[in-house]
């Protein structure tokens, strides 16, 4: 069989158990991956623990495994294998198959093929008339195929039928051989078992010629061709001729630690070996046609491992067998799709949760893939999720940029299992609402000081620092104005001095105008503009109540505002203790008309709420529990006789 004399020392070899030295070692079969060039070795279930010496694969599905009494069978790129054939006294030691249909297993008894032409639904035993057991098997489509004997004065048993005939004949390679390849119906090779030569036929088997050696010191036991000239040879190394045999060339040299016992070509460039080393499987690859050669090691479990066979099926798809039925497969990653699901509009400082769901694409329908990270980027911000039984990742951004047109991309980044995928969608950031609140003064004296301010908020309540707030006091050509900037608590305050307002209620507005990152906004609210005048009006503190009608100015004050006081007062304090007058602060007047209140009264004035009167001599004196402001009504005059009366509008200080 093709695995004798060379490859036995390195099953021993592959099959000590694993001691201290093992780095890494795992049991056969795990899920270990390790990266090639193209795709990552796994591990599959093969259903048996024979050893598997053989196996093609046709395309990235279909593929057929051989051994000990045993022929496997996929159809689903050996997510599952099924025995096809089942006979434990044989032993079957290599296979060909000429596309999906026809193939061809050796080592089933003395003379015997077994072919199928169904793809394996069925084997039928082809007698070819030899006398042994057949070791190796070439063909060049599905009617050119060769058995060979590998043991000394090997036989060659040959059809052009597919099998229906055969011929047999004993060639002249009397020291037996390793391996048979045809690149044609006339050109074909063969490696000797002891003297390491090649050996090369140029009339489809008939005769051989001795080409010499293939390398000092090196062993060979599998061949392939890209064609008359092309080929290699691998064993203990890895050989290339492009004289059809005439010279060999190493391309990777015997390291007297790997050893290669299988061989796939795809093309003149793409090929695959496999074999054993110290520290478990190995197979080697080339995407140039054996200038480089990358290397990856399979652990070894405590069974051990040796590759003792590769097929690929495209450049991307292969697998590799060994010893108590191991079967490795090297998988490009599973196609995957990333669907954003997530929003697409956020205003300027808000959450925004974004999302997608990954699937598996490779299978129909697709599947959810969890547990893996999803990367979203939006502009210069990104955050991460991992995908849940669902498939679906999330996380959520607090939109910090300028609002405007983005992209959000959700990102897969893949993993030997799962290719990496992405979907990119349009995100508009959009500026924040605003809300604005005035929350200054209402009242303000004619000449003074009008202490202004607002309070600036996103839609969700929090402050806004930073940001411009126009104040203006009155409206039209008259209205007055300051700005301020908003602090960190959101609040912008600024005074207009002095107040130059008709007296009355007079308009307030506080504007935002707006800017890259919020909308405008703007508050209202209406205040009252009023005057001191010179000398106090006084009323009473029972009838200072807001909405009341009062008498400030009168010669029934006293009954009119306070029973009690001083009937010599008539409602008018010539002076206060403070200017202006304030709450906590007192008054003084003399009796009768003393003090010439003005002639007039400003429309909207201030007055004290007295609660207590008392007379000492001539003055009559009173405190301030409240200073009011008062709209004025027509007739007052500075003659008590001509009663001044109004409406209280506004409480200035003091509790109503």
């Amino acid at each position: 069989m093709k695995i004798s004399v060379g490859l036995a020392s390195l099953m021993a070899l592959a099959c000590q158990a694993p001691g201290p030295t093992d780095p890494g070692a795992t049991a056969p079969g795990s899920a270990r991956a390790l990266e090639s060039t193209s795709c990552t070795w796994r591990a599959q279930d093969s259903g048996t623990t024979n050893d598997l010496f053989g196996v093609a694969f046709v395309d990235a599905k279909h593929g057929w495994a051989i051994g000990d009494g045993l022929i496997l069978a996929t159809s689903d790129g050996g997510k599952t294998w099924a025995a096809q054939v089942s006979t434990p006294s044989k032993s079957y030691d290599d296979l060909v198959f000429a596309g999906a249909n026809k193939g061809w297993v050796v080592g089933g008894g003395p003379g015997a093929v077994l072919a199928t032409t169904n793809g394996g639904s069925t084997w039928n035993v082809q007698d070819t008339g030899g006398t042994r057991s057949y070791d190796f098997v070439a063909a060049i489509d599905g009617n050119h195929v060769w058995a060979a004997t590998g043991g000394d004065n090997p036989q060659l048993a040959s059809t052009a039928d597919g099998g229906l005939t055969w011929d047999v004949e004993t060639i002249n390679i009397s020291d037996g051989i390793s391996d048979i390849f045809f690149a044609d119906q006339s050109h074909g090779w063969a490696i000797g078992f002891a003297n390491n030569h090649s050996y090369a036929t140029f009339d489809g088997g008939h005769t051989w010629t001795d080409q010499g050696l293939i390398a000092v010191d090196t062993f060979f036991y599998r061949l392939w061709f890209a064609d008359a000239q092309h080929g290699w040879a691998v064993g203990e190394g890895v050989s290339f001729t492009s004289d059809g045999g005439a010279t060999w060339t190493a391309q990777l040299p015997n390291d007297n630690e790997r050893v290669l016992g299988g061989l796939s070509f795809i093309d003149s460039t793409h090929g695959w070996s496999a074999g054993g080393t110290v520290g478990g499987g190995v197979v080697v690859s080339t995407s140039d046609g054996g200038d480089h050669w990358d290397k990856v090691i399979i652990p070894k479990g405590p069974q051990g491992l040796q590759l003792l066979d590769v097929s690929f099926g495209d450049s991307t798809h292969g697998w590799a067998v060994g010893f108590a039925g191991q079967i490795f497969a090297c998988l490009p990653p599973a196609p995957t799709a990333l669907s954003y699901d997530g929003a697409t509009t956020a205003d300027f400082g808000d959450d925004a949760v974004l999302a997608a769901t990954l699937t598996d694409i490779g299978k129909s329908p697709a599947v959810p893939v969890p547990g893996k990270t999803v990367t979203f980027t939006l502009g210069a911000q990104a955050c991460t999720g991992t995908t849940g039984a669902d498939g679906r990742a999330s996380c959520t951004l607090t939109m910090g940029q300028v609002p405007g047109p983005y992209a959000v991309t959700a990102t897969f980044a893949g993993d030997p299992d799962f290719a990496s995928s992405s979907q990119a969608v349009p995100f508009l950031i959009t500026r924040e609402e605003t809300a604005l609140s005035y929350t200054g003064g209402l009242l303000f004296a004619a000449s003074g000081t009008a202490s202004l301010s607002a309070h600036l908020t996103d839609d969700s309540g929090t402050p806004i620092a930073g940001r411009s707030i126009q104040l203006q006091l009155g409206s039209g050509a008259s209205q007055q104005s300051c700005q301020a900037i908003t602090s960190a608590g959101g609040t912008a305050a600024c005074s207009v001095a002095p107040v130059n307002q008709a007296l009355g209620p007079a308009a307030i507005t506080a504007t935002f105008a707006g800017d890259a990152f919020y909308l405008p906004s703007k508050a209202t609210a209406s205040g009252l503009v009023f005057a001191f005048t010179d000398g106090t009006f006084v009323v009473g503190e029972q009838q200072a109540e807001l909405g009341a009608a009062v008498t400030f100015w009168s010669g029934q004050w006293s009954s009119l505002n306070s029973p009690g006081a001083p009937a010599a007062f008539k409602g008018f304090a010539s002076s206060t203790s403070t200017t202006p007058p304030s709450c906590g602060g007192t008054w003084s007047a003399g009796p009768g008309n003393s003090g010439h209140p003005a002639a007039t009264v400003p429309a909207y004035f201030a007055a004290a709420a007295t609660a207590q009167i008392t007379r000492a001599g001539s003055t009559i004196s009173g405190d301030i529990v409240r200073m009011v402001i008062v709209k004025a009504d027509p007739g007052y005059s500075g003659n008590p006789g001509h009663a001044g009366t109004g409406t209280v509008v506004a409480v200035w200080c003091g509790q109503p």
